[in-house]
């Protein structure tokens, strides 16, 4: 034919219609030509297919050339399809369903190559990496492939993309094993071949087994998974299952397939016949009915002398693939009748790179190559020989607890916060300087929480009640209105009212208090979620996308129904948070038929394991209500006391087949457990909630632990970020009261020009009731420094006492960020997105400004989704995604545009500048300006360390020997002079000098700040008593109409409506004293500010043990 492509597709068809018959050297016939013919042409895309299907055929021979020419052909192939999809992510494409086809074939070709030709080992490390790759792409993680976008204009470019892709080496998976000592069955179903490596610590690989062509491996596994699922009498009212599934995201496309699924076949019922055939297999099998037996045979059978020779309760984790999934295994019976629960404590996982994310979390996966070590369960002890010492560090979560036992009676004095770590140990340096560290007893030396408790007669010593953080959380039945879902608008079909009461008595067994209905909000559930220990969730879910469904924020800001992101717990909002979670039961997700199942990916629980949880309690198939409530009853009594979560699993399903109502399989055996079996105790989680009840009603540490004498000043990092808090409460409730910020815009502006003026000549105002009724006001106005004081007799319309001094410099960037936020809240969507942004870390904000920065000035600058600050911005998913969406950036392949209309401009400049005025790092010029030289810079910090840090001057930077300064406990500073014993040198003079004129400098501020704050108090009360008096003689009109109050009758006094409210003697009194608390209030926080300055003063000359060694007090005055 003169058309070479044309003559490749017919031959591509005829092979693929022999390959449908199984005549598979004919088909390979066919495809050989068809590769011949295409050779010579410049059609890359129509070679590759030509190699994928000769490579595919090839595997079904016995030929070791041909298998040998397979193994190279995918090769080569998995390389550039993994490219290819790739790419496809990158341009936010849906991967083509023959790509995702081709590369699933062409992984199990490689699998069916290797193992015929003997190499197992590689087979594993192939079949792995392609579990692994389903597992990164379901976690947004994408495999780090070349791009082959220039593959075919270099030839030599094929050879270094193979080598570039190098999956996990078997030695890799074997230190998995060997770290996690647990005994791994790895399944692997290929072309209805099984493929069995039993992996066991120090051995690698015991037992590589593949079934043979007779066994008919699939068509029995399959049989035996139906019958295990039939179930008679489900039409009963006591089997009623609910629906808690979402509806699929493609559903009128996947309505459309199943149709023409129907309308090609033939007219033969095929249910039938399959269900005759497995009538007729189950009839030759000894003894008939008999499934879990039979499954045992094929597939545990072939290595149970390795199973055999394992210690009884042995931890056995099941890599399933496939239809294996449904496969009940813990359920397997011997030729003992023993089930494989009653031998060992089976789990399953999808692959072992999932049972590592699960191990040591998503974070801290090595990379390839480098040593996995396992994580310190137990507490770290380490000795010092230098001062007989020993550090105690006990991890919970995030929070580490680090406390000293010594001998020495100063080492195990105090507990020093997170605040001070890396920093000398100043007070006790400071005791012992003054001879107080010899008055330290020991009055207990131990306590229940390990800490030692020590007394001193001359000061009051450092106690901390260390309780247990575990805590259960139970979440069921949200509240969803109309909402927005998969691009259209859905509303539940009812009401989760079985869940409902599934979470009231799960939440009876765990002690606590569930989140349901309105409560069960997105933001309250990533809020408790990172720190509970048993989690329990009952909701809608799908187990396709790998989401769950709670109720949205009531204070959502958009027009309509609430969008997707507001309600909708995403894979990635999973991720984002650091679950500690040993136990997540996961009760959602199915629908009210057994034919629904877990799907293969396990997609939902995996991310919950890399987000941190231990392990993962789920069913295959949804079962009647009554069977689910039975079996959480019987599974939580079980772990009340210390066991492990496999054991109360086989103990409630063992209660659930004891039930003549229940004793069928497909009741009791779609339990399965995903991840490590870990030991649960309940009533340990419980005592832990009782004692930080306790705590919190005690309050011990205000009890026991005097405040220090001088409070550290918050920083300037911990002020902007409270502010950014205060911003996003005011944005998200920006709707509903519209006109709060041009209220708070006006005060701080009348408060600036206060603070500049030389004289207080503001008359009184008043707060308006619309700021005293907005959450988020009054938290910005204490912030800033302002009071209010009662107007009279009236209780609303306080009079506003305006700050006397800029607290924290807080009151030019409260401007700014109000001034910006009046053109955001117009846009709703943007003002959404920048709400749940607020408050956030430094990191994140100065990313953000440098985008907006470059694109505001250089917006002929092109933007690459894959750039290094862009890719974290525009992850999927992510809010900083959705606020760029709504400031007009749109991706158009793989580059990031901005759309610069008008209103886009607008909207960016003012996000720009509220941006800039709460970041610590970036100023506002950016706004006006780009400087290239403040790109890229941040301060590295976190939010968890916002609100104690602390900007203090270096330690020990500089010394002074006749003006040593120490520092004791209570954050008291002692200051020790020579009194002429020793002569001074010039530097020193030098530094005296300008102590003395920064010392002049504080003591002006603090005449400044009280005679202010005296002055604005006074005559803010005399302008409230002119306002007074001015009513006094005025003759009140006399209506002929007047409103009185509802209910009074003639013989009883009638109250008129409008009534002037009178303060008595007592109220008076309560008046004065309330404005005398907060004018010493004022002074004491000028006194506060006054120490703080002092103490941050001399700071630089603390002397750290090391340089006072040797040093004596002889001659010193010491005065503090």
């Amino acid at each position: 034919l003169d058309q070479p492509e044309l003559e490749c597709r017919t031959l591509l068809k005829l092979g693929d219609l022999f390959s449908e018959q199984g005549r598979h050297q004919h088909a390979l016939y066919y495809y050989e030509q068809a590769l011949t013919v295409v050779e010579d042409e410049d059609q890359q895309d129509l070679q590759t297919i030509c190699q994928f299907h000769v490579a595919h055929m090839s595997q079904f021979s016995t030929s070791l050339k041909e298998l040998e020419t397979a193994r190279r052909t995918f090769e080569e192939l998995i390389p550039l399809y993994e490219d290819q999809a790739r790419r496809c992510d990158e341009e936010e494409v849906d991967i083509p369903e023959d790509l995702g086809r081709s590369l699933q074939l062409a992984y199990d070709g490689m699998l069916s190559s290797l193992s015929k030709l003997g190499n197992t080992d590689q087979a594993l490390e192939y079949t792995e990496c392609h579990r692994r790759r389903s597992l990164l792409w379901t976690l947004n993680v994408r495999p780090q492939i070349p791009d082959s976008s220039k593959l075919f204009d270099d030839p030599g470019s094929l050879s270094t993309l193979v080598g570039r892709f190098d999956p996990l080496k078997v030695q890799q998976l074997f230190d998995i094993v060997n770290v996690m000592n647990k005994t791994v069955l790895y399944y692997s179903v290929v072309n209805d071949f099984l493929h069995l490596w039993v992996l066991q610590p120090g051995k690698g690989v015991a037992r590589f087994y593949k079934s043979s062509t007779k066994e008919n491996f699939m068509d029995k596994c399959r049989a035996c998974i139906k019958l295990i699922r039939t179930v008679e009498g489900q039409s009963s009212p006591c089997y009623d299952i609910e629906n808690r599934a979402l509806p699929r995201k493609m559903a009128e496309v996947f309505e459309i397939k199943k149709a023409n699924l129907r309308a090609s076949q033939s007219k033969k019922n095929y249910r039938k016949e399959l269900e005759k055939e497995v009538e007729e297999d189950s009839k030759k099998t000894e003894p008939p009915r008999m499934p879990f037996k039979e499954l045992y045979n094929v597939l545990i059978a072939p290595v149970e002398d390795i199973l055999s020779s394992l210690p009884l309760q042995t931890d056995l984790v099941i890599v399933p693939d496939k239809d294996l999934l449904q496969v009940p295994f813990d359920l397997l019976k011997d030729f003992k009748q023993r089930s494989l629960s009653d031998r060992f404590q089976v789990t399953i996982v999808s692959c072992l790179y999932a049972l590592e994310v699960a191990f040591v979390g998503l974070e801290s996966v090595r990379k390839p190559g480098a040593a996995l070590t396992r994580p310190q369960d137990k507490s770290l002890i380490m000795a010092t020989a230098s001062t007989g010492s020993i550090m105690v560090t006990k991890t919970r979560g995030e929070s580490t607890i680090t406390y000293t036992r010594s001998k020495d009676p100063g080492k195990g004095l105090l507990e020093i916060p997170s605040t001070r770590e890396g920093r000398p140990d100043l007070e006790r340096e400071g005791l012992r300087r003054m001879k107080l560290l010899h008055t330290i007893n020991k009055l207990v030396t131990k306590t229940s929480t390990g800490l030692q408790i020590t007394t001193s007669p001359s000061f009051v010593t450092e106690f901390r009640q260390l309780s247990g953080q575990e805590y259960t959380l139970v979440v069921s039945n949200p509240r969803l209105p109309h909402v927005r879902l998969f691009g259209r608008t859905w509303k539940p079909f009812q009401q989760l009212d079985v869940a409902d009461k599934e979470a009231s008595k799960v939440a009876e067994y765990l002690g606590t208090e569930p989140l349901t209905g309105e409560e069960a909000t997105k933001e309250m559930v990533m809020a408790v979620l990172p720190g509970a220990t048993v989690v329990h969730i009952a909701t809608f879910g799908s187990w396709e996308e790998g989401i769950l469904a709670l109720s949205p924020n009531p204070n959502h800001l958009q027009d309509g129904p609430p969008a997707q992101n507001e309600y909708i717990l995403t894979p990635d909002d999973i991720l984002n948070q650091k679950v500690s979670a040993k136990l997540v039961v996961l009760s959602c997700c199915h629908r009210d038929d057994f034919q629904r199942t877990l799907d293969q990916q396990m997609k939902l629980p995996t991310v919950l394991l890399a987000a941190g949880a231990k392990c993962v309690l789920t069913q295959l198939w949804p079962v009647p209500n009554i069977v689910s409530n039975l079996f959480y009853h019987h599974f939580y009594q079980a772990l009340q006391k210390s066991a492990r979560v496999s054991h109360a699993m086989k103990v409630a399903k063992d209660k659930v087949k004891a039930d003549d109502r229940f004793s069928a399989p497909v009741y009791w055996c779609t339990f399965v457990l995903i991840g490590q079996d870990v030991e649960v105790d309940l009533g340990h989680i419980k005592r832990a909630m009782l004692d930080q009840t306790m705590d919190k009603v005690e309050d011990v540490e205000d009890l026991l632990n005097p405040k220090p004498l001088t409070p550290e000043a918050a920083s300037k990092e911990t002020l902007l970020y409270r502010l950014q808090a205060c911003v996003s409460v005011l944005l998200s409730h920006s709707k509903e009261h519209p006109d709060t910020v041009a209220t708070l815009l006006q005060m701080i502006g009348d408060a600036i020009d206060l603070l500049d003026a030389t004289q207080y000549r503001q008359p009184p105002v008043r707060l308006p009731d619309h700021v005293v009724a907005t959450p988020g006001a009054l938290p910005l106005l204490s912030l800033l420094g302002f009071d209010f004081q009662p107007r009279g007799a009236h209780v609303e319309q306080p009079y506003i006492l305006f700050p006397h001094w800029n607290q924290g410099q807080l009151l030019l960037p409260s401007y700014e960020s109000l001034t910006a936020a009046i053109d955001i809240i117009p846009n709703r969507q943007c003002t959404q997105c920048i709400s749940e942004i607020l408050p956030t870390n430094e990191d994140v904000l100065c990313q953000l400004i440098d985008m907006l920065s470059l694109t505001l000035h250089s917006p002929e600058l092109q933007l690459r989704v894959g750039d290094t600050g862009v890719q974290a911005l525009w992850a999927r998913g992510s809010t900083t995604r959705q606020l760029l969406s709504a400031l007009g950036f749109l991706q158009v392949g793989p580059l990031l545009v901005f759309n610069k209309v008008a209103r886009n401009r607008v909207l960016l400049t003012a996000t720009l500048h509220l941006l800039c005025a709460v970041s610590v790092t970036k100023s506002s010029g950016v706004v006006h300006k780009l400087d290239v030289s403040q790109l890229a810079t941040s301060q590295l910090t976190t939010v968890g360390t916002r609100e104690t840090s602390m900007m203090t001057p270096a330690i020990g930077g500089k010394v002074l020997p006749s003006l040593q300064p120490v520092l004791l406990p209570r954050n008291q500073l002692n200051v020790s002079a020579t009194w002429m014993s020793v002569k001074d040198k010039a530097s020193e003079v030098r530094h005296k000098m300008r102590l003395s004129q920064q010392l002049q400098g504080i003591q002006g501020d603090y005449r400044r700040y009280m005679s202010r704050a005296v002055q604005w108090h006074s005559e803010l009360l005399t302008a409230q008593a002119n306002e007074s008096l001015a009513q006094i003689g005025k003759v009140s009109p006399k209506p002929d109409k007047v409103k009185v109050i509802h209910g009074a009758s003639p013989s009883m006094e009638r109250t008129p409506v409008e009534v002037e409210p009178t303060l008595d003697l007592e109220g008076v009194e309560q008046r004065r004293d309330y404005s005398n608390y907060v004018l010493h209030r004022r002074c004491e926080n000028i006194a506060d500010l006054h120490r703080d300055s002092l103490r941050k003063l001399y700071l630089p000359f603390l002397e750290t043990e090391k340089k006072s060694k040797g040093l004596g007090t002889r001659g010193k005055n010491r005065h503090t």
